[in-house]
């Protein structure tokens, strides 16, 4: 793993809420890491990873009654649209390994 791992999570997250804020307009939202503990799945290392929740519609009586969210959009489209917003740091393309 990269020495600078940390420094990259930082850069990555950075550029993806830039994008999600210009694509939706500057929405509220919540991030979580998700973990599994080091060998609870049979891993030899712990494994991780960050979910960004932006709040962009209201619950309704479906997420309401059962908990679980609905995306109302295709992954693809909204993949594409963040795409379309260009990294707004510069320092995200740059070459970051040493």
């Amino acid at each position: 793993m990269p020495d600078n791992e940390v420094e990259l999570l930082a850069i990555a997250l950075r550029d993806a809420l830039a994008r999600l804020s210009a694509a939706l307009n500057d929405p509220a939202y919540n991030y979580v890491i998700d973990s599994a503990a080091k060998g609870a799945s049979g891993m030899p290392a712990l494994h991780w990873h960050l979910r960004i929740l932006p709040q962009v519609t209201v619950p309704a009586g479906f997420e309401l009654g059962s908990g679980l969210a609905i995306n109302p959009s295709l992954p693809e489209e909204d993949a594409a649209v963040l795409r379309s917003f260009r990294p707004v740091f510069q320092d995200f393309n740059n070459d970051h390994r040493r």
